[in-house]
C-alpha cells in the first residue's frame, strides 16, 4: 500500500566546479556552496518515491558526485536516498540525469541507545 504524501526533510550535496541546478519533486533545492561542495537542507512532499532532476557542470573530465539522505533528529541514522557512483564531467561541460529514489515509510533509523 503506498504512503500517504508527507514532508520529508532531505539533505542533498551535490559535487562540481561550476553551480548545479537540483530538483526534487519538482521543487527547486536551494544549494549554498562550500569549495566544489554544494549543500541544501529542505523539506519535500514526497509519497514512497522522490524524482530527481539535477544538472551538473564544471571542466570537462572532472569529478562530479551527488549524495541525497533523509535529515534525522535526536541522533537518529538518516537514510541514504540516492548516491550513485560519482561519474566525470562530459564534453561540453554539464551532465543532466533524471532518477528516483526510493523514501522509507520511516525515513530514519531509530537512535542508537546509550
Amino acid at each position: 500500500m503506498p504512503t500517504a504524501p508527507r514532508l520529508v526533510n532531505f539533505k542533498c550535496v551535490v559535487t562540481c566546479d561550476l553551480t548545479p541546478t537540483l530538483k526534487l519533486n519538482g521543487e527547486e533545492i536551494t544549494l549554498t556552496q562550500s569549495g566544489k561542495d554544494w549543500t541544501g537542507i529542505q523539506a519535500v512532499k514526497v509519497t514512497d518515491l522522490v524524482d530527481i532532476h539535477c544538472r551538473v557542470r564544471g571542466v570537462v573530465d572532472e569529478d562530479w558526485s551527488i549524495s541525497i539522505t533523509t535529515v534525522c533528529a535526536n541522533g537518529a541514522k538518516p537514510n541514504t536516498i540516492f548516491a550513485p557512483p560519482s561519474g566525470k564531467i562530459p564534453s561540453g561541460g554539464s551532465f543532466e540525469f533524471y532518477a528516483a529514489g526510493a523514501v522509507p515509510a520511516a525515513p530514519c533509523n531509530a537512535a542508537p541507545k546509550p
